[in-house]
């Protein structure tokens, strides 16, 4: 691949303004805060390599498995640079540095599905804080070579799911990418090289990728903002392409272009429901269109992909799909359970929900190793949602019980690979645990509430006559049932206390319990939760397990994640 001129001059000029030596405090010491040596940190990271056969097996393994969905690396130029780095002729030191990274980087993204057989020498790039320190530097500069060393780390970081330092990664990844105009469509400018092009915006397009995917693991608001984009998707039929795009290259492009697909309809749905009220401008057409979006991706997906890589690409979309019904649809699940929102949302949920299940079961089946760092919240808000139907009398006891014992397979079978996936499993076999011993209650189904306000009325802050009057009968029923229902066994309760011990953590403080209803037992859906928010927003592993490792009933459980 040709070398930008830019790149060199842009190169040179940064190479004048880094210091040679390493600032000092007053006291003639090394400031803690000041990144080593470039010299230094390349051949910290050369002499933790692994041998050269090694580390062929594993970027080819590399390339086979996670190459296809985020496509950042251009294949010949990474395979020369292996070449480059263990002979050591690379005489900038900044590249030198930037290929070191991203092959130590790339080798330990592979080297999880060999944990048993491989084992990698410590390097710097193994702990969050002194990865940080080197990649600092790194987003001072804009060349492409940079950008991709940062998303290789921040691929590694979200592959061992340590997601905050991920996050961090982030931020520095969409400053250098608006410093290279990497948003910007690189047609734009007509002295970058046409092979230059093709991997500007597969670079792009890769890190929009995982920052939908961090921001919706972690709660934050987006990093890059879709108003500030113009860069073509790609496709075998780009625009600015001058002849068709062949087979095998077409099928690799309709892969990342559904995954930026799904990413995108991913950073919708949380502008729709997440954004700040005050911003926010929520109707039933904004919602029936974002819908209709999602459904129609999922139906033009091609039939059958081209099976490249080592897990089931048809698999991955269907568990995205399902996810996207997931986030499209819980939020109305903080409703009034009488009413038909409600009612439609929770049984939407739990199509999804038991879908993913399911496909989760066909996977491990078929012997097929579950990768996708999203897999793991997946399968864990999947379990969460059927054991919750199940005590709201939406969905058999039977039933969910079945769909729960499948959930803890899955992620004991994750567990092998994330630690924090055995928490979870551990948190829905006591919700599990206490359906058996105390079922829910079989009771009438409810009487549907029409006069309930919808999930729309309440974020936008409008509220007809119809809306207040079925508030107060609401009210008045809630009171009437609380009376029927003062009486109730402490058993029920306990159950209560676990679910919401499991499922809100520590964000659970804005939340007030309302009197319990006497139409359906268990009452924890009864529960009155603030309108304007998602019930279940805040349902990442972190925040949903926090508490669970303080449970007395799990002993001896750390009290971080890694």
């Amino acid at each position: 691949m040709r070398t930008n001129p830019l790149d060199d001059e842009l190169g040179n000029y940064f190479d004048e303004q880094t210091p040679a030596t390493l600032p000092e405090d007053g006291h003639g010491n090394v400031s803690s805060i000041a990144s080593p040596d470039r010299s230094d940190v390349s051949n910290d990271l050369i002499k933790s390599l692994p041998t050269k056969e090694t580390a062929e097996m594993l970027v080819t393994a590399y390339f086979r498995s996670w190459h296809p969905f985020l496509p950042f690396l251009h294949g010949p130029t990474f395979m020369s640079d292996l070449e480059a780095v263990y002979e050591q002729s690379i005489t900038d030191s900044w590249r030198s540095i930037c290929c070191a990274l991203t092959l130590q980087c790339v080798l330990r993204i592979a080297a999880v599905d060999y944990r048993d057989t491989i084992r990698l020498r410590p390097s710097a790039v193994d702990r969050p804080q002194t990865l940080l320190a080197i990649l600092g530097p790194l987003a001072l500069d804009n060349r492409q070579v940079s950008v991709q060393a940062l998303l290789a780390a921040q691929m590694y970081l979200v592959v061992s799911l340590s997601l905050d330092a991920a996050s961090s990664v982030g931020g520095l990844i969409c400053r250098s990418i608006v410093k290279s105009g990497l948003h910007r469509c690189p047609y734009r400018y007509p002295n970058i090289a046409e092979d230059d092009r093709d991997m500007r915006k597969r670079t792009f397009w890769c890190a929009y990728i995982l920052d939908r995917f961090l921001t919706q693991s972690m709660g934050h608001p987006l990093g890059l903002q879709d108003g500030d984009i113009d860069v073509c998707l790609p496709s075998p039929d780009e625009r600015h392409a001058k002849h068709a795009e062949e087979d095998a290259d077409g099928d690799r492009l309709r892969v990342l272009s559904n995954m930026i697909k799904c990413a995108k309809f991913t950073g919708q749905i949380l502008e729709t429901f997440h954004k700040s009220i005050h911003a926010r401008s929520l109707n039933q057409h904004t919602l029936l269109g974002l819908e209709a979006e999602i459904e129609a991706w999922w139906n033009q997906l091609p039939r059958r992909f081209n099976e490249t890589t080592s897990f089931s690409q048809r698999a991955f979309f269907n568990i995205s799909y399902n996810h996207l019904k997931l986030l499209m649809n819980r939020p109305f699940l903080s409703l009034d359970p009488f009413s038909p929102n409600f009612l439609a949302a929770i049984q939407k949920c739990l199509s999804a929900s038991r879908n993913i299940i399911e496909i989760f079961s066909t996977q491990l089946s078929a012997a097929d190793d579950l990768k996708w760092p999203g897999y793991m919240s997946c399968a864990w808000m999947a379990g969460l949602l059927v054991v919750f139907a199940a005590q709201c009398n939406q969905y058999p006891v039977e039933h969910a019980k079945e769909d729960v014992g499948c959930c803890l397979g899955i992620l004991n079978n994750m567990s092998r690979r994330w630690k924090a996936a055995s928490h979870c499993r551990n948190a829905l076999r006591i919700l599990k645990d206490r359906i058996d011993q105390h079922p829910p209650g079989v009771s009438p189904p409810p009487e549907i509430d029409t006069q309930s306000p919808d999930l729309t009325e309440f974020l936008s802050g409008k509220e007809t006559a119809s809306t207040t009057s079925g508030l107060s009968r609401s009210k008045r029923r809630r009171t009437t049932s609380q009376a029927r229902v003062s009486g109730g066994n402490s058993e029920s309760r306990a159950f209560q206390e676990d679910f919401i011990t499991a499922n809100e953590a520590e964000k659970s403080t804005e939340r007030t319990t309302a009197p319990e209803f006497g139409g359906m037992e268990p009452p924890f859906h009864a529960n009155q939760y603030n309108f304007s928010t998602d019930m279940f927003q805040s349902t990442d592993w972190e925040s949903l397990l926090q508490l669970v490792d303080q449970d007395p009933l799990l002993p001896g459980f750390p009290g971080n994640f890694e």
